[in-house]
Order: C-alpha cells, then sequence, then structure tokens
C-alpha cells in the first residue's frame, strides 16, 4: 500500500459511486431493435453519432496510463514522442487513408474484411490472431497494480477482482453498454489527469520554474537516453496496432457514416495530444518531486500526494475509468471474435455462445496476467508487432484493392501462416523488434507478389 496516502471517506464515497452508476448504466437497453440482433449486440445498430464516437474511442484506446507514465518518469519528453506524436500521425493517416476505402456494407469484424476479399481460412487464422492480440493482459495488470496500491490487496487477486468485474459487465448490455460506460469513463480520466497538472502547477511552478532545474537534461531530449532507432520502433507498434486494430474498425463500422468515423478520429486525436501532455508532465513532476518512487507507481503517488480530499477520489477514478475502459473494451472485443468470427453462422445470435466465450475471455486473460512480469514496455511491443505483423499487409490490401479477390483463399492462408512462423524464428535469433516487424512485412509483401504473379501467369494461360 502507498504509505503516508491518508484517502478521505469522502474519495471512497465518490469512487464507489462511480463504480455503481458505471455497471447500473452497463445494462442500457437499445429502444428499437429493427436492426438484427447480431449487429445490434457487436455494433450498436451502426448508430455511434459524433460526440458518442469521439467519448467510446477516446476512452477505450488510451488504457496505458500507467506505462505512459513510468516511461516518463524514467524517460521525460521521450513518452511524449514515443507514446504520442506518433501515435498521432498514424491516427491522421487511418482518419484520411483507411476510413474511406472500408466496405462497411454487412461487415462486422476484421474477419469479415479478410473474408469477403480471401475467403474463410484465411478470416479463420486472421481471427486467431486478432484473439491474441485482442487479450488485454497489459490492462488486468494495470488494474491489479492500481488495487495492490490503494488497498494493499495482493496484486494477482486484484487481477481476478477487474477481470471479474469487467467479465459482468460485458455481459449486461452489449457494445450499447460498453459504449454508455465509456461516456462516464471519458469524462473522469480527464477530470483525473487535469486535477493532478494543475494542483501540480500551482503547487510547484510551471515547467521552466520547476522541472527544468530538477531533472536532467536528457529528460527533455526528443530520444532521452534511448537511441533514435527507439522512436521509429515505437511508430512501428503504432502503424501496425492502429492499422489492424479492432477497436478501431469496430467503432468505425459502428458509426452513423463514414465521414462521423473520419472526424471522431481526428477529434480524438486533438483530445489525446491533451492527455498526453498531461500525463508525461505528472509523470516528470513526480520524478522532480519524489526521484526514489517506484516509477510503476510513482504518478499514483504523485497525485495522492498533492490533490486535496475529495479531488483524490475523483483522481482515483479517472486512472481507474482510463485503464478499465480499455480493459473491458478489449475483453468485449476478444469475446466477439470467439461468439461471431469464428463461431459458425447459426450461432452467431446465441446467448448462451456470448456468455461463455466471455467468461473464457475473462479467464484467459487473468490466468496470463499473473504469469508474465511488471515490464509493461516489452509486453506491449511484443504483443503489438508479433500479433499485427502478420496481418498488416493482407488487411491493408483488403481495401486497397477492389476486386474481390486479391489472392485466393489458400495462398492467403499460407502466407499469413508463413510470416508468423519467421515471427517466432526471428525472436529465436534475438532479432530486435522493429527489424522483427519489418522483415515479416517484406516476407509477405514478398509472397504476395509471387502469388500475384502465379495467378496472373495461369490467368494468360488459360486465355490463351
Amino acid at each position: 500500500m502507498l504509505s503516508s496516502r491518508d484517502i478521505s471517506q469522502i474519495d471512497f464515497i465518490i469512487l464507489i459511486l462511480i463504480i455503481v452508476i458505471t455497471i447500473c448504466i452497463s445494462n442500457i437497453k437499445a429502444k428499437n431493435s429493427a436492426v438484427s440482433d447480431v449487429v445490434e449486440y457487436w455494433l450498436m445498430g451502426r448508430r455511434l453519432t459524433l460526440p458518442i464516437f469521439v467519448a467510446t474511442l477516446t476512452s477505450t484506446w488510451y488504457g496505458g496510463i500507467f506505462s505512459v507514465t513510468q516511461i516518463a518518469f524514467e524517460h521525460g519528453v521521450y513518452s511524449f514522442i514515443s507514446q504520442g506524436v506518433v501515435w498521432y500521425i498514424v491516427y491522421i493517416l487511418f482518419a484520411l487513408f483507411a476510413v474511406k476505402r472500408l466496405e462497411r456494407g454487412s461487415l462486422v469484424s476484421i474477419p469479415d474484411l479478410i473474408r469477403r476479399k480471401y475467403g474463410n481460412n484465411s478470416s479463420i487464422i486472421s481471427a486467431i490472431i486478432l484473439f491474441v492480440k485482442s487479450l488485454p493482459i497489459t490492462y488486468a495488470m494495470s488494474m491489479g497494480a492500481f488495487l495492490h496500491a490503494i488497498f494493499d490487496i495482493d496484486m494477482s487477486f486484484g487481477i481476478f477482482l477487474s477481470c471479474l468485474f469487467v467479465t459482468i459487465s460485458c455481459l449486461l448490455g452489449g457494445f450499447r453498454g460498453l459504449v454508455f460506460r465509456d461516456i462516464i469513463q471519458f469524462g473522469v480520466m480527464y477530470i483525473g489527469v487535469l486535477s493532478v497538472i494543475l494542483f501540480a502547477i500551482y503547487k510547484f511552478g510551471g515547467i521552466s520554474e520547476y522541472l527544468h532545474s530538477n531533472l536532467p537534461s536528457h529528460y527533455f531530449s526528443v530520444s532521452g537516453n534511448h537511441k533514435f532507432s527507439a522512436v521509429v520502433l515505437w511508430f512501428v507498434v503504432a502503424l501496425s496496432s492502429v492499422f489492424v486494430s479492432p477497436i478501431f474498425y469496430q467503432r468505425c463500422m459502428a458509426a452513423t457514416s463514414k465521414k462521423v468515423a473520419k472526424y471522431g478520429i481526428l477529434i480524438s486525436t486533438f483530445l489525446w495530444v491533451i492527455f498526453d501532455i498531461c500525463t508525461v508532465l505528472g509523470g516528470m513532476y513526480a520524478k522532480a518531486t519524489i526521484p526514489d518512487a517506484n516509477s510503476l507507481y510513482a504518478y499514483l503517488s504523485f497525485g495522492l500526494d498533492i490533490l486535496p480530499y475529495g479531488v483524490k477520489g475523483l483522481f482515483l477514478a479517472g486512472i481507474m475509468a482510463t485503464t478499465l475502459s480499455t480493459l473491458d473494451a478489449f475483453l468485449f472485443i476478444s469475446s466477439s471474435v470467439i461468439a461471431y468470427d469464428l463461431a459458425p453462422k447459426r450461432l452467431r445470435g446465441s446467448k448462451i455462445l456470448r456468455i461463455l466465450s466471455t467468461v473464457a475471455c475473462g479467464l484467459c486473460v487473468f490466468i496470463t496476467s499473473i504469469f508474465v512480469g511488471e515490464n509493461m514496455e516489452a509486453i506491449i511491443i511484443a504483443f503489438e508487432v508479433c500479433a499485427c505483423a502478420p496481418l498488416m499487409l493482407p488487411v491493408l490490401f483488403s481495401y486497397v484493392f477492389k476486386r474481390r479477390h486479391i489472392l485466393y483463399d489458400n495462398q492467403c492462408t499460407l502466407s499469413i501462416i508463413l510470416c508468423v512462423i519467421s515471427v517466432f524464428i526471428l525472436m529465436f535469433f534475438q532479432y530486435e523488434m522493429d527489424y522483427i516487424f519489418l522483415i515479416t512485412c517484406l516476407i509477405s509483401l514478398l509472397l504476395f507478389c509471387i502469388f500475384e504473379i502465379r495467378n496472373n501467369l495461369m490467368r494468360v494461360k488459360l486465355v490463351g
């Protein structure tokens, strides 16, 4: 437990009240059931308006507050570059390039997109990879760390409670319930981070007054103590994460129009800039004030040190909301892979299958989380790069090329499998993650070119 952090009863009341409101709002039902149950459950009937789109995307995508503040505590401005700027570039590229090319129609998920362009086998293998990618292990660990720090409970038990909470909440109301939870969590998370930075500036002074005089010079360097290649690596992570992100695709497919999705992403990017500035500066203020603190808990400790009673409760609720909104969103996505993408078509509307898949995903996240360490940066990079690289080009090509079959089903399936194998081989020989991603993408491109040339030759032969 964080020592000398007296949290008043009002703080706990505020925290519990927000949890109760979040649970209650999860069970909101659709007023109009004209759309099919499958589309209603997984995409809220494609009724996401711009304000709701922004709230749900902003809150669900930004769940790694502990990892961002940990990197800021250890490296300073480098955190804003690696966790912010390179990602903003990718968000804008996705909004301007990808959204308008998405064939929404009857699509519900990325494997649906793959199935339409390549075939069923390609869709199945991509669904399995996306299931691995979507398991919110780092976010479950973050919640476990949060509960351990505040309530002094065992971290494994904290992870269990977090997984139990989001499993139950995901079962209450489907995507609609998740979206309305996000609206509450969106407001709370911004109140939390803004309160910390405002009180920090009020108490200690601004950047030039306090941070420059209390932090090493490399804390204000773009690359910190890292090589510039580390920034490139995070750009690779961002590119692979966003362009193969079930979170982004689900919300774009649930939006009322492509225009809503496009401008929703651009507005969300602006809001993420504000959030990142607050969290990075908060991590740097924590380093300047309590330099010997555990970097994982430093931001949390700093916030509880400087905030007055009552505001502490909002801050704790903000930390919790930031992580929970992403934890339950990814758990919902991973359960959708089982109950929709991998399920036989006749069972996709089965409520029992939805319940079983959600419970199974919750258990899987809990079991996996307690066996990994606390190095969240390494975990994020490994999961994002290694899970996304084999799917990067198949997904991109699926909406860049207009013709129905870019490659035959067995060719695309073989390409993905060979890329997965190459990832494990390169990891075995301890290649850097950026090299793994780039080499895997080159292998994927080479295979696509070989298959395309072969297919063209076959067509010419048949015509002749």
